[in-house]
Parts: structure tokens; sequence; C-alpha cells
């Protein structure tokens, strides 16, 4: 028996001749009226104190769950369970949840799904990010992290744990080179094609209506990377065109009603873009068509959702036979450019609203074979002219 007895919040140590107990005691309100919960532990039933101890914080949790919330969690939950509760009361975007998913069923699911959270060890957790350095990206590293995050805080919250794991777990950095990819073959004549092909279809007045909206969405992308769920949670106040300046400070998102405006992605997300004058252009001209405060809602007043964009783009494609475009890969498009101008990556990093450099490069500064091979030529004629001379 240690000399001095540990104890967690809402226990205590109790002496009763040779025995030693422990205690669990907390209030609670059932109307309004107080009452107090108590139970006892005797260490001698365990094979040790703090055995006797972890089983009386386990029961401490339990019940105050049950008593202060009114509800009982399971004595166990796997991960696939929490990950359920943890999407159900996020209210994810579609996109959101498609690549939460993929990630989780990929990675985590195979071995830990079924596993009991209580039994999952941080040191496991560290391995099974550790084994992942040598082959995935360090984007798919921090995913996977984050995941782990919102299962244990789930489980925290709904008393199942009386410690988060991921307090001892250290995030590993990738290892992973990858493979040299191309750019994606977007060009400003597809580009234009779909913008074109938006401003003139539509059968109806709501159609022609939201697709002239959707149209100018497209244009604001291209000439200002801007994320699309913040071009759809652009407003009135946040534009200047005299000044030609848009200021980006939200996003539409998720709170614990479903989908809304909400502040912006992270603290580096709010930044002021410079307007080009075609960004200009197709602001008045939204702004013009509607005295709505969200300048970019659809004719029935509600705001676009990534579903109904990406339908929208999808079947443009098929009746007008166009390459595949998605407001993304505009976003992609615009940091790529900026990098090809040499504009300096702290500058582009601002403009994209990423919290760090390595984020700018790494995802969208994507390999471009024909750039390269055009760069090593430029320096072998430079050669073969030093020469002649």
């Amino acid at each position: 028996m240690p000399k001095k007895m540990r104890t967690e919040k809402f226990t205590s140590v109790q002496k009763k001749g040779k025995s030693v107990f422990i205690l669990v005691k907390f209030t609670y309100k059932v109307g309004d009226q107080r009452k107090t919960y108590t139970k006892t532990f005797n260490v001698a039933d365990y094979p040790s104190y703090s055995e006797c101890l972890k089983a009386a914080c386990k029961h401490r949790d339990i019940k105050r769950a049950e008593l202060l919330t009114g509800f009982v969690p399971e004595a166990e939950m796997t991960c696939d369970e929490l990950i359920d509760i943890y999407k159900a009361k996020k209210h994810l975007a579609s996109s959101t949840a498609k690549a939460f998913d993929a990630n989780y069923q990929k990675y985590i699911q195979p071995e830990y799904g079924n596993r009991n959270v209580a039994g999952i060890s941080p040191l496991e957790i560290e391995d099974s990010l550790n084994a992942l350095t040598r082959t995935c990206s360090q984007n798919v590293i921090d995913r996977l992290y984050n995941i782990w995050g919102s299962i244990f805080s789930t489980a925290r919250k709904l008393r199942v744990i009386t410690i988060n794991p991921m307090e001892e777990v250290d995030k590993p950095k990738s290892r992973y080179f990858p493979e040299e990819r191309t750019a994606k073959a977007t060009t400003d004549e597809d580009i234009q094609a779909l913008i074109n092909a938006l401003l003139e279809s539509g059968r109806t007045e709501k159609e022609r209506y939201d697709h002239t909206i959707l149209a100018y969405m497209v244009i604001l992308v291209r000439q200002t990377g801007m994320r699309p769920q913040e071009v759809t949670a652009v407003c009135r106040s946040n534009i200047d065109l005299e000044g030609r300046i848009i200021r980006v400070d939200r996003t539409y998102g998720s709170d614990e009603t479903g989908r809304a405006i909400v502040g912006a992605k992270t603290s580096t997300s709010i930044r002021n873009i410079p307007l080009t004058e075609t960004a200009v252009n197709a602001l008045q001209h939204v702004m013009n068509m509607s005295a709505n405060e969200y300048i970019f809602m659809r004719y029935n007043g509600k705001l676009f959702t990534s579903e109904h964009i990406a339908g929208c783009l999808r079947d443009m494609r098929k009746k007008y036979g166009l390459n595949p475009v998605s407001l993304y890969t505009l976003r992609h498009q615009f940091s790529s450019d900026l990098i090809t101008a040499n504009v300096d990556p702290r500058s582009v990093m601002e403009l994209m609203g990423h919290s760090n450099v390595s984020t700018t490069l790494s995802v969208y500064a994507r390999s471009n074979a024909e750039t390269k091979r055009n760069a090593v030529e430029e320096i072998g004629r430079r050669f073969y002219k030093i020469a002649d001379e």
C-alpha cells in the first residue's frame, strides 16, 4: 500500500481500522433538489490500490454522465460507435464527411474499429501513425491525428474514459516523398467554356438565375483563389469595389444546429485579397442581381451547397461535352499560377489563407513536368550561347 495514496476528483480515501476504502462522492440536481451520490470501494477487493482507484474513477464517470446528463454511456464503446456520434454532432458537410470517412475506413477502422476505446493506449496510436510516415503525406498524417483526437474527445465527453490518451501522443513528421505529379489539365479555355455554358443554359427563370450566379462564383474563385465555401459566405460588407479588396472572414460550414455561416476556418484564413478588374466586374454583376446581404444566393433564397454545385457542374460537363472543372481545381490553379509567376511563397500562403508555407508548397505547388523541362532547356541554351562566343 503506498504511503501517500493518490486520489482523483470526486474521490477520497477513508480508513476504518486496517481497511482502506476509496469513496466516490458528488452532488447532482433533480429538479430543484440537490442530492448527493456516494459509493465506496474496498481496496482489499483489488490487486492494488491503483487498480481500485481506476475502478472507482470509471464508476464515477459513468454515474456522473447518467445523473448529470440523463445519458448512460456504455461501459465499453468502440471507435466505430464514437465516430458515428462525432459525425452526427458536428453536422459535417458532405465533402468533409467523405474525406473523413475515407481516411478513417482505410487507416483506422480495419484494426481499431471494433476495439473498446478504453483499451487503446497512447503508444498504440503513436506506433500506428509512425508506421505511415514513409507511405503517407503530412496532410494524411495530420488528418489521422485529428480523427483520433475526435474519437477520444467524444469518448471523454461521454465519460467513457477518464484521461484523453491523445495528450501523450506526439504527432510524427512524414518522410514520404511522392512520385512526380503533373498539374491538373485545366486551361483558361476550359474555364471560359464552362462559364459560357452556365450563362447560356437554363430552362426556367430559376435555373437561369442559379446558373448565372454560379458562373460568377467560378470567375471569383479563379481570380482570387478563395475556397468555394468562403465565396458562398461573401456578404456586401466584405466587398470594397472602389478599393478593389475583398475581405475573407467567414465560411459556409456547420455548427450545432447544422449548416450555417460560421467564422473563418483558422485565424490565418482571415485575409484581404486584392481584386482584379475581372473579379470586380463579376461582383458588381452579382450585387446588381438582388438585394441579398449574402450575394451568392440561389433563386429560392438559399445558399449553394457543395452537392448542388458539384451536380450542376457535372450536368454542364455532360450536356456540353466540357472538360472536368471543379471550384477547388480553380483554387489550385490560382496558387500554381502565382508560384509559376515567381511570387514568393509567403505571399502565396497569405493569399491562400494557409497556416504555413509547407501546406502551400506541398498541396498546391503541383509538380509540372513541362515547366521543369523548359527550365532545364533554358539553362542548356544559355550554356551553348556562352560556348559559341
